[in-house]
């Protein structure tokens, strides 16, 4: 009889390891799964943090155009790209320019909110867009992120 009760003991010694062993399976997976989804927010995070920094440096660059020459600047209309060098513009479709990434210029006059609309223009509304992709986009969806800056510029006064 003795050993009936021993073997019962070392059996319910080896269900309980089992129990364990799952439950700490379990917290680890937890853990691991928890690790992986912060580094994934954190890589997410710098990207956005400078495509932001690139659609910024694109409405910079259109500002800059528009002070030196607002003539000029008023002869565009439409959407542009943006090369890697920051030269303004290229006409769609733009190429990947920098870490998988393309910049877009969107340029509208009168959108500033002056009515009535003053002929000639003296303010245009530009949106400075940044698409890219990370490597989890979907299928057949090339840049399934983007940043979207928008900025109203006006004529400089004299």
């Amino acid at each position: 009889m003795k050993f009936l009760i021993l073997g019962a003991q070392k059996g319910q010694s080896l269900l309980e390891v089992m129990v364990a062993l799952a439950a700490a399976s379990m917290i680890i997976a937890a853990v691991v799964g928890a690790v992986v989804s912060a580094l994934n927010n954190e890589q997410y995070g710098t990207s956005q943090n400078q495509a932001t920094q690139y659609a910024q440096e694109g409405l910079d660059i259109i500002r800059n155009s528009s002070q030196a020459d607002w003539n000029a600047f008023m002869l565009q209309i439409g959407e542009y790209c943006l090369n890697e060098d920051g030269t303004v513009p290229s006409s769609p479709p733009c190429i990947e320019s920098i870490a998988h990434s393309i910049r877009e210029i969107r340029i509208d006059h009168n959108l500033c909110g002056i009515t009535p609309y003053p002929d000639p223009p003296t303010n245009a509304q530009v949106a400075s867009v940044v698409k890219w992709s990370d490597g989890k986009c979907p299928a057949g969806t090339q840049y399934c992120h983007q940043v979207k800056l928008v900025s109203c510029f006006y004529k400089p006064s004299l």
